[in-house]
């Protein structure tokens, strides 16, 4: 497959899910198994839930500016919450917090952002610095980090300036990290669950004229300092292992080789996505007060990864 018109299913167009209601800035889809998508409404401190009859409810409040999430596969939804420092874990069913993480050589980290379990029971996560996220950081970098099923933390890699969004490839030997105020997905390949053999540009985005982002209350906010800013965010994978990385521009398609293929265009600026659907067809987006979906012909990545 080599063209949008490959992946998208024929006739289908961004859909939008919530025409009853408004949120403020949506974040960090996840699909279950039962059919429900849950996402972060960050400026309202949600975790929001939308079930498999339609209907949108509140499922956590409290949330501490709650981001990128995931499911375990013992049934918690581990949430990046970026004004908290930290990540917390939730029970789907009892609702009970947890923290999982919220310090790296005894200093708070500065927001986590975005995150991924791998089949060990791990979680691969970003840990950028915005001006959204409360106090003041004590962390001397913006990195990527490794939390072991052991609940041990060490700092994996700290070389872009913004690290975002980040999906564990296919074969599970390597992450993909993308920059926010880069143009540059980085791969980072992995010896060993938390341990980084080398890491180099796998793939280049799109860069647009001029780089802002919408804010927490709806105000653009330019980057000129960052000339080749993209505001790369959140992230997905197909199961070809094609990229769909949500930017300014769109949701930017790269291939298994990191060229790009191609922009999905959305009535609002992504933030994130995730695919889901009984059959996996179907790509999920969260697009500052919105919730759309687009049919898709390619399946997406299942996770945690087995």
């Amino acid at each position: 497959m080599n063209s949008l018109e490959d992946l998208v299913k024929p006739g289908s167009q961004p859909k939008r899910l919530n025409n009853s209601e408004n949120f403020t800035f949506t974040e960090g889809p996840v699909w279950d198994n039962d059919s429900n998508l849950y996402f972060s409404d960050c400026p309202t401190h949600t975790t929001k839930v939308l079930r498999q009859s339609g209907q949108f409810e509140t499922f956590r409040s409290q949330t501490r500016s709650g981001n990128g999430m995931a499911l375990t596969q013992g049934g918690e939804l581990l949430v990046c919450e970026g004004v908290g420092n930290k990540i917390s874990a939730v029970d789907i069913q009892s609702k009970s917090v947890r923290t999982v993480v919220n310090e790296y050589n005894s200093l708070p980290l500065n927001a986590p952002n975005d995150l991924v379990l791998d089949r060990f029971g791990g979680i691969y996560f970003t840990d950028p610095v915005f001006t959204h996220a409360g106090s003041k950081p004590q962390q001397d970098a913006e990195a990527v980090y490794y939390v072991s099923h052991e609940n041990e933390i060490s700092r994996l890699w700290s070389g872009a300036y913004k690290p975002n969004g980040i999906v564990l490839r296919p074969d599970a030997e390597s992450l993909l990290v993308a920059d926010s105020f880069s143009n540059i997905i980085w791969c980072i390949e992995l010896s060993a669950p938390g341990n980084s053999r080398n890491v180099y540009e796998w793939g280049h985005l799109e860069i647009p004229n001029k780089a802002y982002v919408y804010d927490m209350n709806g105000k653009e906010i330019f980057f000129p300092e960052y000339p080749d800013a993209t505001l790369a965010d959140g992230m997905a994978l197909d199961t070809i292992g094609n990229l769909y990385v949500t930017t300014q521009l769109g949701i930017q398609v790269l291939d298994v080789k990191g060229n790009l293929i191609g922009i999905l265009e959305f009535p609002e600026q992504p933030a994130n996505c995730a695919f889901g659907g009984q059959d996996m067809q179907t790509l999920f987006v969260t697009a500052q007060t919105s919730i759309y979906s687009i049919d898709m012909s390619t399946k997406g990545l299942k996770l945690p990864l087995d």
